[in-house]
């Protein structure tokens, strides 16, 4: 076992339990971190402002707005490029037939010829 005249003043047993002192903030709701009413006045920055020095708030950003309609133009660009490249593909389908069909004619008469 332990010698208990030997054993140093300040040491406790397994079964002691000290009581800890709660943080102010938990104690006083009218302290602390906000708390009930805000923050703690003595703490506060000199040049900090409150809520109720706020003024309201005007925006410095105005939006810019294009010519009316033009959201009807941008859909009418677009099916214009849409068209315009169905003229495209539809031009060079043409063509390419056009040129199977001269090379075929070409071929017939080579043959014809022989």
């Amino acid at each position: 076992g332990v010698q208990k005249d030997r054993q140093d003043q300040a040491a406790v047993g397994w079964e002691y339990q000290t009581d800890l002192s709660k943080h102010e903030s938990q104690t006083d709701a009218a302290k602390g971190f906000g708390g009930k009413y805000g923050v703690q006045k003595d703490r506060q920055d000199k040049s900090a402002g409150g809520y109720d020095d706020m003024e309201e708030v005007k925006p410095t950003y105005r939006t810019q707005r294009g010519p009316a309609g033009q959201a009807s133009n941008i859909k009418a660009k677009f099916e214009k490029m849409a068209s315009e490249d169905e003229e495209a593909t539809r031009r060079v389908e043409e063509e390419e037939r056009r040129r199977r069909e001269r090379e075929e004619r070409a071929e017939l008469t080579r043959k014809q010829r022989e």
